[in-house]
């Protein structure tokens, strides 16, 4: 029987935008592990993280991380950093493996990685054991300072991301007044600011087409008027319904700061059975080929082009999903950290 292992998550407060996805994230990783192993969670104040009595989560400051960790003495610890530099991962990396020196180390870098000037030796003294990135352009990164890294997805629940049948999705669309013979073009990630709808604006000519969004609680207030042809979804409606009742998920979004590498509404919607047209942000082509499923665009007439070609094809045979189960995920993070 195999031991079980002693695991300390350190987690960091993720804000802004997508925080609400950092902490999807490194959830999903946490409870898995648990299944298995003995896990405590150590978090910083302010995080947005479960504390509740079976999480066995522990919110603990700076000064006091030290002698939680020593405490706990773990013999695997994983750091997931909030969006920062390698110096600023690697530096707080040390001050962790300096209070389990008999532990192996890995951090999970969930953003893409920011470039600095660094000296590489003292790069090299300060890290943590291993780090995991999203894209191979981070891993190409770490490899020019000599740092060991690795890629990592993101993963989905794919008992609650699944594809639906042809009742239940017209279930959906009736319980929300989508006409039955509509293509539905949905945009998964929350609509903030008009610019947000520019590029995606060409859909509302594809024939036949009705383009659904949320709209962010954060939103501008101006986007409303702006919103013409567009079908506004309760943003707290349940994303497997929105995955649902559409027939393609747009990902159009350009910013990389302080996001996921790998878009989760990207896997999600696949895990559905639902094609993507998505712009090749982040680690998305180091994980997902181009091909009928997933299309990548970059004009305004590229993603009108697949669009139609998608509306003509429809419906489309969509890859299997299983290497992004999150039990699969959680296994890459541990497993060249075997005891």
């Amino acid at each position: 029987m195999a031991t079980r292992r002693r695991i300390a998550v350190v987690l960091d407060r993720f804000s802004g935008s997508f925080a609400a996805e950092f902490t999807q994230f490194t959830e999903a990783i946490v409870r898995t592990f648990e299944n298995d192993n003995d896990v405590v969670r150590l978090c910083s104040p302010g995080s947005n993280h479960s504390t509740t009595p079976a999480s066995r989560t522990r919110r603990v400051k700076g000064r006091q991380l030290g002698k939680a960790l020593s405490e706990f003495d773990p013999n695997l610890v994983v750091y997931f950093p909030s969006p920062r530099g390698i110096c600023s991962i690697c530096a707080h990396g040390y001050r962790l493996r300096r209070s389990t020196r008999h532990a192996r180390h890995v951090v999970v870098n969930l953003s893409p990685l920011q470039s600095e000037r660094c000296f590489k030796p003292l790069l090299r003294f300060f890290c943590p054991g291993q780090i995991l990135v999203s894209s191979y352009r981070s891993l190409l990164l770490l490899s020019r300072f000599s740092l060991k890294g690795g890629v990592l997805p993101v993963g989905v629940d794919q008992r609650l991301f699944r594809k639906v049948g042809i009742g239940e999705k017209a279930e959906l669309r009736k319980r929300f007044g989508i006409d039955q013979k509509a293509f539905v073009f949905l945009l998964a990630d929350p609509v903030r600011d008009l610019d947000d709808l520019q590029p995606v604006s060409p859909l509302r000519d594809v024939a036949g087409s009705v383009i659904a969004a949320r709209i962010g609680p954060d939103a501008n207030a101006r986007i409303h008027s702006s919103l013409r042809g567009v079908r506004i979804m309760p943003f707290e409606q349940s994303l497997p319904d929105l995955y649902g009742l559409s027939d393609c998920v747009v990902f159009y979004k350009t910013a990389q700061k302080e996001r996921l590498e790998i878009p989760m509404s990207v896997i999600e919607a696949l895990s559905c059975g639902v094609p993507v047209l998505a712009k090749p942000f982040g680690g998305l082509r180091d994980f997902l080929s181009a091909g009928d499923d997933v299309c990548y665009w970059s004009s305004r007439g590229e993603l009108v082009r697949a669009a139609q070609r998608l509306r003509a094809i429809s419906p489309v045979r969509v890859r299997s999903m299983k290497q992004f189960a999150w039990e699969r995920v959680a296994a890459r993070v541990t497993e060249n950290t075997a005891m």
